[in-house]
């Protein structure tokens, strides 16, 4: 059988986390940037748990560090960008995101070897 490819429309992201935000912060009666801060950590928390799921399922033992190159990048993060690291040492907020609070980097399947390095935009223009 085949998949259908996954499509997440980020409107509807970004709606899901403003109304998740707005609701944590309500509950909470905490302000709504730190709800926010809470919302977009544990999702990155939960979705980088089923992708490490997923990969120990599947028997794969390495995974590669993917930052989320931009003008926001952290230091901590770009550092390891591209590093690859084994499954069964993963440990998030040392080499397995999320780093620190409101990260956005993830993580992908790897064979165990580095090869290239990647390049971004940042302000339209191509970095390495």
């Amino acid at each position: 059988m085949n998949t259908p490819p996954v499509v997440v429309d980020t409107e509807q992201v970004k709606k899901a986390i403003q109304a998740l935000s707005k609701d944590l912060s309500e509950r909470a009666k905490i302000g709504y940037n730190k709800a926010e801060t809470l919302v977009r950590t544990e999702l990155n928390h939960a979705f980088n748990r089923a992708a490490l799921d997923s990969m120990q399922s599947a028997g794969l033992d390495h995974y590669r560090f993917v930052a989320t190159f931009d003008h926001r990048t952290c230091p901590r993060c770009g550092g390891i960008d591209g590093l690859v690291f084994e499954v069964e040492e993963s440990m998030p907020g040392e080499n397995y995101p999320p780093m620190h609070p409101r990260c956005r980097c993830t993580v992908v399947p790897s064979l165990g070897e580095v090869v290239g390095k990647r390049t971004s935009k940042v302000g339209g223009k191509r970095v390495k």
